[in-house]
């Protein structure tokens, strides 16, 4: 029986620091800010995949287009959503990171969360040109 008192214990205080650690994190005006953006920036990622599958006629479009050769890949509209998810998931990650760091969390939050935006922003780009092949 105290073993489990003992894990209960060690889960508590884990639980603890975790809430301390998140508050911190969103004590920051500045972090909250960039988060805001990224968080605008994946709206718009889903938003604009959205509106590529709704606009397009057949069921495979071009999905990479290399100046030198061409068209590389061809595949199914619906692979489009993978940017969203992905941007998604640099976010998530890059916060889960900045919660669970101890030591100089400023600095790696605002690197992180920089990071998570400039992912998002080339993922909005790429979305952008893959557009402009397939509707041009």
């Amino acid at each position: 029986m105290e073993f489990f008192n003992v894990i209960k214990a060690n889960l508590t205080g884990y639980f603890g620091n975790l809430r301390d650690s998140i508050s911190e994190v969103l004590e920051m005006p500045l972090y909250k800010l960039l988060s805001f953006i990224n968080i605008f920036l994946i709206i718009i990622l889903w938003l604009s995949t959205y509106y590529i599958n709704a606009i397009v006629s057949q069921e495979l479009i071009v999905l990479h287009y290399n100046i030198d050769f061409g068209v590389n890949l061809i595949g199914p509209a619906r692979s489009l959503y993978l940017f969203p998810l992905a941007s998604m998931y640099i976010f998530l990650a890059n916060w889960t990171l900045t919660v669970l760091i101890r030591q100089d969390r400023k600095f790696f939050a605002y690197f992180f969360i920089l990071g998570s935006i400039s992912a998002g922003a080339f993922l909005l780009l790429a979305l952008g040109s893959l557009y402009l092949v397939n509707f041009s």
